[in-house]
């Protein structure tokens, strides 16, 4: 492997300033650097005197439920420590003077997984090698005390003015790529992947791929085709979307003995998968569905989160329902077996069952997420059905939903309704999504056959008590 090859920034939301002055000083800066042997570099600049200063990511492993740094990373620089403080991954100084100017680190790129952050490191099987800016990215923080006493809420922090730091990548005697094109200085200010080796993207019109060419054939080739014809359509049917060219990067971790994985996230304008297990060398249909339609999910959050977001975080359902549910109907345009039924039949019974305890506005401290990808596809079935008596589709009425919003970015639940009602709802079925949003149901399964009758979607119960739409 030459990790010097090339260098190229994997995630569209990062901001590429090529040779360029700081527009502030922010109170760190980083430059990472691959050496010959596997390991890195990381160059840590402080600008800022402190006395500690903390990983603004400092997520534990899966495995462990231990810091993936401490113990791992080396410190170079004489008199400064990594430890683990509370939450936080921390440098201070041994001496117990505020930390300021350089300290260097060495390490070996984490290959594990972390419990809610992204993975350090994607280890494609060409050599290619995928590293996540911001574990490198610290804030100054007044005293271990505090950071000892501090909760998830990193920026609860007093004395404290914010500002991204720079996360600077190199690759020593070789130019890197950002997107096919060549720079000697990649500095991002905001999350990204960044990859270090022979991978270059594949551009389509719509979305940049690296597909790791170790993945099984008959599933690469299927994403190839798959997820260029789902960006085609979201971006004839929505329009415009914020940002740069969307990228989606696949690693494959091997073919694994009693395990099957296709795990991913999502990064800004960036979709990352990691997929592995014995049982996905043989081409197997719902592997592939799954794959699909967690990328089409994503996807669609380019315009319903990027483009155009939700409110306060109650308000999620717009977006996540909304996604869920137009990855449906994309897979239904390219892929005419897929069946979406299901899917919907099982969201109808989950909103019915998670909403029982009350109003979605409130739901983020009782449910998390789940709730919002349930109510908001049923919410949005009902949109969409309303939208069909006019010609339209769920695409037609979120493409009038971002034109309307693009100058300030953001879809509040009485906007939704709003486009609802300009839609040809009746007065009773917004009624009900506003009322399940707001005030809450006392017999949500009610309360969503409802809603179903108002639409003109047909809904039948089973001697179980689960619901069926058609």
């Amino acid at each position: 492997m030459k990790l010097v090859a090339g260098l190229v920034a994997a995630a569209l939301s990062a901001s590429l300033l090529v040779d360029d002055a700081a527009r502030y000083e922010p109170a760190m800066t980083a430059e990472v650097r691959p050496l010959a042997n596997g390991q890195m570099l990381a160059d840590m600049n402080f600008n800022e005197a402190a006395p500690v200063y903390i990983f603004r990511r400092s997520a534990v492993t899966r495995d462990t439920q231990q810091s993936w740094r401490v113990g791992q990373w080396q410190v170079e620089t004489p008199g400064v420590e990594l430890r683990r403080i509370g939450l936080y991954d921390a440098l201070v100084r041994s001496d117990a003077r505020p930390l300021k100017g350089k300290v260097r680190i060495r390490f070996t790129p984490h290959r594990g997984l972390l419990i809610a952050d992204y993975a350090n490191a994607l280890h494609l099987t060409d050599g290619t090698l995928a590293i996540f800016s911001d574990h490198f990215a610290l804030r100054p923080a007044p005293s271990i005390e505090a950071v000892a006493a501090l909760g998830a809420d990193i920026n609860a922090l007093p004395d404290y003015e914010g500002g991204n730091p720079l996360v600077t990548f190199r690759a020593a005697g070789s130019a890197m790529s950002h997107r096919g094109e060549r720079h000697e200085t990649l500095r991002l200010e905001t999350p990204a992947y960044v990859l270090f080796g022979p991978a270059k993207p594949r551009n389509g019109e719509h979305i940049a791929t690296v597909i790791d060419p170790g993945l099984p054939g008959w599933l690469a080739s299927q994403l190839e085709v798959g997820v260029p014809a789902i960006m085609n359509i979201y971006a004839e049917r929505l329009g415009a979307r914020k940002g740069e060219k969307p990228e989606l990067i696949v690693a494959w971790n091997g073919p694994t003995e009693g395990r099957v994985s296709l795990g991913g996230s999502v990064l800004g304008d960036t979709i990352v998968m990691q997929i592995e297990g014995q049982a996905l060398t043989r081409p197997t249909r719902s592997a592939y569905v799954y794959a699909r339609q967690f990328i089409a999910h994503e996807a669609a959050h380019f315009w319903l989160g990027n483009t155009v977001g939700y409110g306060e975080p109650g308000e999620a359902w717009t977006t996540e329902g909304g996604a869920d549910l137009m990855a449906q109907r994309a897979a239904e345009i390219i892929d005419p077996d897929h069946d979406s039924l299901p899917t919907i039949d099982r969201a109808f019974n989950d909103c019915a069952i998670l909403s029982a305890d009350g109003p979605l506005k409130t739901a983020p401290e009782r449910h998390g997420q789940e709730i919002f990808y349930a109510c908001g596809a049923i919410f949005s079935l009902a949109a969409e059905a309303v939208e069909n008596q006019n010609g339209g589709d769920l695409f037609s009425f979120w493409s009038r939903l971002i034109e309307a919003n693009r100058e300030d970015g953001t879809v509040t639940v009485a906007e939704w309704l709003d486009a609802m009602r300009g839609a040809g709802a009746s007065a009773e079925a917004v009624r009900i999504i506003a009322a399940m949003h707001e005030v809450g149901s006392d017999d949500p399964k009610a309360s969503l056959l409802a809603l179903m009758e108002e639409v003109g979607v047909e809904a039948w119960q089973e001697g179980d008590g689960r619901i069926h739409l058609r």
